[in-house]
């Protein structure tokens, strides 16, 4: 259902189906969690419609940092999302940038930590690595 090409059924479905018990911190067999397979390229995309699916996940306890098998996490999904122009993808970057207990030193694939593996992106994220890199360093000045 989050994989559906359909804005309505991701936007619509997930707040009833949390409602009615779904449980937001399950994972694939693959380990991906729920915010990897709402931000996995399929169908449609409207930023601003997903960002709210994003945060309804995140509300019910979806794991910002969930590190799937293949070695990504939310953000490093969401900087992968090559065929989708960087501007429209805004709103998602503020809904998991902002997101309590994000951390950018996980380690994922190819053994680089999240802000790593967004400066190493084939594509440039531009936009993406400047906030990451300014979270990264606000959160290492208020250690």
């Amino acid at each position: 259902m989050l994989r559906s090409s359909s804005l309505d059924v991701r936007t619509t479905l997930v707040p009833l189906l949390l409602a009615h018990g779904a449980d937001a911190t399950l994972r694939t067999a693959a380990r991906a969690g729920v915010l990897q397979l709402a931000l996995a390229p399929h169908g449609q995309r409207d930023a601003r419609q997903d960002a709210q699916v994003v945060t309804t996940l995140l509300d019910a306890g979806a794991d910002v940092n969930a590190l799937s098998r293949g070695g990504n996490t939310p953000l490093t999904t969401l900087a992968a999302l090559g065929n989708f122009p960087e501007e429209k993808l805004e709103p998602l970057y503020d809904v998991l940038l902002a997101a309590p207990g994000l951390d950018l030193t996980v380690v994922g694939a190819k053994r680089r930590t999240v802000l790593e593996a967004v400066r190493k992106r084939r594509q440039a994220r531009p936009m993406l690595l400047a906030r990451v890199e300014a979270l990264a360093a606000e959160t290492a000045s208020s250690d």
